[in-house]
């Protein structure tokens, strides 16, 4: 929690996105894993493999996605304060 805090003190609009986008991840992933819980009660493989490719499917657009927020968010960051600074360890 001890990022969270630092997200949402330092990056408010990116703690904002990052509440919002883990809250959403269970609406997302639910689905595929009440019909896989279905599936294996029902014995069916056809059942558990499309719990499995529904998950899939929706890991990738989750993938997807954050990467993309996340390369603007870092992009925003880096016009505003220059890039990184290098350590050595």
């Amino acid at each position: 929690m001890l990022y969270m805090a630092h997200c949402e003190a330092n990056h408010p609009d990116y703690g904002d996105w990052l509440n919002r986008w883990r809250g959403i991840n269970g609406f997302f992933f639910l689905p595929s894993f009440l019909i896989a819980v279905v599936g294996v009660g029902l014995r069916s493989t056809l059942v558990i493999s499309s719990a499995f490719a529904l998950f899939m499917i929706l890991y990738t657009v989750w993938s997807v996605h954050s990467g993309r927020v996340v390369g603007q968010f870092r992009e925003l960051w880096q016009e505003q304060h220059g890039a990184p600074i290098e350590t050595d360890e």
